[in-house]
């Protein structure tokens, strides 16, 4: 009897059978765990969504709560510095600001209830421990998990973990302010040598960078009275350089005080300009100069209390003085620089449309203003250089007993004492705003 013989290729398409059912098994396997992998970073990023928002409304129901002033804890502001939970269901309205915070996390869609976690925690210490470096009135951090099921890959275990956190706070109080710093990138403020700058009133510096302010040498800035150094980003200090007492960092940009000053308008040329020369001394009045006004050698020069509006700028050489009582400068056009061991003694109208407004240069006017050398600066009223830097060298005795600074830039070589700011119908600083630093 015969045996029928087996086919050679019957046993490769078995063989290629097995193979082809492992490699399906190995392709879902990991189609699978992309899946799972994706689904779980959704899930990241609404719990970090979460806590974002809970810290934020936490934080704000609590500076609403304090009107915007001091932070005191209480029934309306919670201090908790270990993590409490949130009650599920949120209480609404909420009783106090950690009720805020949970029910902000409920209403994207996180409690603290069965596979998810909803924690605060809070204080008046600063730095936030979360935050190190970062000056705070209050801070609020939330934390959010979940233990996210996997919906293909089980084999790797039931549940994969997701978690986030958060930290919010209400910036340091900071007044008003004597100095205005608008630049929002790089650095923004450089004090060299010897430089001196010294501030009764708030200093705010609007720029980001890690080195918004650059110290270098013995250069300092100092904050006397209830005056503070704010800073959007960071300071760099290379040598003996100091800025004291520490400056608050990471806060919110100030606003320009001097956002709703409105120009002049500008009627008909009423001068071609000014040159004195030598010993030569003059007095003008208020009007439109078209030309510029340049002071040479020991020469002496009288404004009358006005408005001057100037479209090619003022220049002020050797040992020439500038007196000006009751004015306002609009400097449409060129520069404003003060040279050599020139001085200068100014100030603002106390009343009417430009009370305390000393200089305002035009927002299109890029010009740099300088005052330079040993030059003896008094002024009283606001000096505003919105979009121009404005430059301090030498050793000169600068002076503004009430003063509001406001440029673009600031590089300082010499010395700056502003005491007061000017009293003028304009104002600025940083608002009360709540903030995320984390």
């Amino acid at each position: 009897m015969l045996t029928p013989s087996r086919n050679p290729s019957d046993s490769r398409r078995g063989q290629a059978l097995v193979l082809v059912t492992a490699s399906l098994f190995v392709m879902l396997g990991m189609l699978s765990l992309v899946v799972d992998l994706g689904w779980a970073h959704y899930r990241r990023e609404a719990a970090q969504a979460a806590a974002d928002a809970a810290a934020l409304a936490a934080a704000q129901a609590a500076l609403e709560a304090s009107g915007g002033g001091s932070v005191s804890c209480g029934s309306q502001v919670i201090c908790q510095s270990t993590p409490q939970n949130c009650a599920n269901p949120p209480q609404s309205p909420p009783s106090d600001n950690f009720g805020s915070g949970c029910l902000y996390a409920a209403a994207n869609g996180f409690r603290h209830t069965g596979p998810q976690s909803v924690r605060l925690a809070s204080g008046t210490t600063s730095p936030p421990p979360t935050a190190p470096g970062v000056n705070a009135r209050y801070w609020v951090t939330a934390y959010v998990s979940e233990n996210t099921p996997r919906l293909f890959s089980g084999i790797l275990g039931n549940a994969a973990g997701v978690a986030a956190r958060a930290t919010a706070i209400i910036p340091p109080s900071t007044g008003g302010g004597c100095i205005y710093v608008l630049r929002p990138t790089g650095t923004s403020v450089t004090n060299n040598g010897n430089a001196y700058l010294e501030s009764g009133c708030g200093v705010y510096v609007n720029s980001n960078s890690s080195t918004a302010v650059l110290l270098n040498g013995n250069a300092a800035i100092r904050a006397t009275g209830s005056g503070s150094v704010n800073i959007v980003g960071n300071w760099r200090g290379n040598g003996n350089a100091y800025i004291q007492p520490a400056p608050n960092i990471g806060v919110q940009p100030a606003a320009d005080p001097f956002a709703n000053l409105q120009p002049p308008e500008v009627g008909a040329c009423t001068s071609c300009g000014v040159t004195l020369n030598g010993h030569q001394s003059a007095t003008i009045d208020p009007g439109v100069y078209c030309g510029p006004i340049i002071l040479n050698g020991q020469t002496s020069l009288t404004m009358t209390p006005g408005l001057y509006v100037l479209k090619n700028g003022i220049t002020i050489n050797g040992g020439s003085t500038l007196t000006a009582t009751g004015v306002t400068i609009y400097n449409q056009g060129g520069a404003i620089t003060i040279n050599g061991s020139s001085g200068a003694t100014l100030s603002a109208p106390e009343s009417g449309p430009w009370q305390g407004i000393l200089i305002f240069q035009a927002r299109n006017n890029s010009n740099g203003a300088t005052l330079n050398g040993g030059a003896a600066l008094r002024v009283t009223g606001a000096l505003y250089f919105p979009n121009a830097p404005l430059t301090f060298n030498g050793n000169g005795a600068s002076d503004g007993a009430s003063t509001t600074l406001v440029a673009y830039r600031i590089t300082l070589n010499g010395n700056a004492y502003i005491r007061n700011p000017a009293s003028t119908p304009y104002s600025g600083g940083s608002s009360a705003r709540v903030a995320l630093v984390e």
